[in-house]
C-alpha cells in the first residue's frame, strides 16, 4: 500500500446560495427566502467558518481480485463490496483510490445546542452550512488526490 495522504487547515469556501438551497431555497423554487432567513444564514456561515476543523485522508490501493460477489479484495486483506454497476465500471482498474474527509464535530455539537434551545432557523442554517462544508472539502481532496494519481500515471474516474 503506498502512502496515506492527510489533508488540513484547508480554507472552505461556503456558498450562500448553496446553504439557502439545502434549507429548501433554491432558484427553481418559487418561495424565497425572507430577509431574516438571508441574515440568519450569513450569521451561520460566518460562525460556520470558526468551527470548521477539516481533516481528510486519502490512499491508492492495489487491487488484488475482483470477486463474483461484488467485493474488490486490496492488499493488506482490505475488501469493499461495491453495486454490480460499479464493479462493472472498474473491470480491469489495477489500483483504488480511497478517501474519507470530516470538518469535525464542532459544528454538528453547535447545531445540537442550538437545536436544544429552540433556535431552530439558526439550527438548520448551521447544519445547511455543514453540509456545504464537507461537499466543498471532499471536492478539495478529491481533486488533490485525482491530481496526484494522475502525475503518477494512472487515469481516474467517478467511481
Amino acid at each position: 500500500m503506498r502512502d496515506m495522504k492527510i489533508i488540513k487547515d484547508t480554507k472552505l469556501n461556503i456558498a450562500r446560495e448553496e446553504a439557502l438551497r439545502y434549507q429548501g431555497y433554491s432558484k427553481k423554487k418559487v418561495k424565497k427566502p425572507n430577509q431574516n432567513i438571508l441574515q440568519i444564514t450569513e450569521e451561520e456561515i460566518n460562525r460556520g467558518y470558526n468551527l470548521f476543523k477539516p481533516q481528510g485522508i486519502y490512499s491508492l490501493i492495489k487491487i488484488t481480485c475482483f470477486t463474483s460477489k461484488g467485493r474488490i479484495n486490496l492488499e493488506n486483506e482490505l475488501v469493499f463490496r461495491f453495486s454490480k454497476s460499479i464493479i462493472n465500471q472498474l473491470k480491469g482498474a489495477s489500483r483504488l483510490l480511497v478517501g474519507v474527509v470530516t470538518i469535525g464535530d464542532f459544528l454538528e455539537k453547535k447545531v445540537s445546542e442550538l437545536f436544544s434551545q429552540g433556535e431552530y432557523p439558526r439550527a438548520l442554517a448551521l447544519d445547511a452550512v455543514g453540509t456545504v462544508a464537507v461537499e466543498d472539502f471532499s471536492r478539495e481532496v478529491r481533486k488533490l488526490a485525482c491530481q496526484e494519481v494522475k502525475e503518477q500515471g494512472f487515469k481516474t474516474s467517478r467511481h
